[in-house]
């Protein structure tokens, strides 16, 4: 086995380091924001999917929250002064 798939992370792998579903995993790779190889057989009805590195790095950083650039500084709510009934 060659280093490269040692490094290779199974749907279920995947799951297990992010805490999600498997489910959830086909489903990114289903719709495309998680590319995916499929190493099954020529021929096979079932998909074996692995998540490449370089692969793995490109769904975290699209899922990456980041600030916007544009705001400066938290914007506060600021409430209305409360009648008082006397």
């Amino acid at each position: 086995m060659s280093d490269d798939k040692k490094n290779y992370l199974s749907t279920r792998q995947f799951a297990a380091r992010y805490g999600i579903g498997v489910a959830k995993v086909l489903k990114f790779i289903a719709e495309g924001s998680l590319p995916a190889v499929d190493v099954s057989s020529p021929g096979s009805s079932r998909a074996r999917w692995r998540i490449l590195p370089d692969h793995e790095a490109a769904w975290l950083e699209s899922r990456t929250s980041s600030p916007n650039p544009g705001q400066t500084e938290t914007s506060t709510r600021r409430r209305p002064p409360v009648p008082d009934y006397v």
